[in-house]
């Protein structure tokens, strides 16, 4: 039976029958460390930052360009998606987060790249912040960065975001520079 003839049930299986312990390299173990760290730090910062700043109406400036304050985000990185307010809305977030982590964690234990296995933790670890501000901060994410040069600002964010979007921006350059003949290993 060709693959195109198999059910989505059947290529899942197959999928996940190619995964063994085999695979399992150290640089696979210090991505998965990478994930628990970012979760973690991601977290322990959320947390100060709640006992620290909570009732504080104002930014409180640390620089000239930079400043902390307190935002629940009920939207995705960025704001975007941020007219998704109703009840079911955090769950979708947190379903979307969760399907993306299970992927990138089966491309993580696939992956020959020790490079992509780091930017698969990074962007697990902190899509799994995220998802667990979601659920257990009433549905919003915490975030408390706020850069700003005069007028000009950036959104305020979180240390899982820099994580996310360290860990893309990484693989997207690599993706640029890597050896195009490996594609069909897993190089990333």
């Amino acid at each position: 039976m060709s693959a195109d003839n198999l059910s989505f049930r059947e290529k899942v299986r197959t999928y996940l029958n190619g995964f063994s312990w085999k695979q399992a390299t150290p640089s696979k173990f210090i991505a998965m460390g990478l994930i628990v760290l970012v979760f973690l730090i991601d977290q322990w910062s959320k947390g100060i930052i709640l006992e620290k700043l909570s009732g504080f109406v104002h930014a409180k400036e640390i620089t000239p360009f930079f400043d902390l304050v307190l935002v629940r985000n009920k939207a995705v990185t960025f704001g975007m998606f941020g007219g998704v307010t109703d009840t079911l809305g955090p769950w979708v977030f947190i379903i979307i987060s969760l399907m993306a982590c299970m992927a990138l964690g089966m491309y993580l234990w696939r992956t020959t790249s020790v490079l992509i296995a780091l930017c698969c933790g990074l962007i697990i670890g902190g899509a799994l912040g995220n998802a667990f501000d979601r659920l257990f901060r009433g549905g919003t994410v915490v975030d408390f960065l706020y850069f700003h040069i005069g007028e000009v600002s950036w959104y305020v964010f979180n240390l899982a975001d820099t994580a996310i979007v360290g860990g893309v921006m990484i693989w997207i350059i690599y993706s640029f520079f890597s050896d195009k003949k490996n594609t069909g290993n897993f190089e990333g």
